[in-house]
């Protein structure tokens, strides 16, 4: 008789699923971080002088969380779905339910909005 492995137990935890033009990004244990800004080199891309080049921000894990982080001169707007916002700028906030993040303008006068939402497992 041979020895039975366990299976390996699924990890859990939050995931957060970022739509940007038509495009959609997941952040899920085991991907760092996904970052955004004007440059090139950011995961998601967002052309708008108002977006710093380098990286305007990020959302990565925390502490059982997902936090979104901004390092950027003109910060950064979260509209949770029910209506309440903060504005963000070099500070960071930990997300919960879905809304959108507005880079650098506020959500009613950009029309760059990234649409978030946040699952617990």
């Amino acid at each position: 008789m041979g020895i039975v492995k366990p299976k390996p137990k699924k990890r859990v935890g939050p995931n957060l699923t970022l739509r940007f033009h038509q495009k959609e990004y997941d952040l899920r244990p085991g991907r760092p971080a996904i970052t955004m800004g004007r440059g090139p080199h950011n995961d998601i891309v967002v052309l708008d002088e108002k977006v710093s080049t380098k990286e305007h921000g990020r959302c990565d894990f925390r502490e059982n969380g997902v936090v979104i982080v901004d390092w950027s001169a003109n910060g950064t707007y979260v509209t949770k779905n029910n209506g309440h916002q903060v504005f963000l700028h070099k500070d960071a906030l930990f997300l919960t339910g879905s809304g959108t993040i507005s880079l650098g303008r506020k959500p009613g006068k950009s029309n760059n909005v990234i649409y978030y939402s946040l699952e617990m497992e």
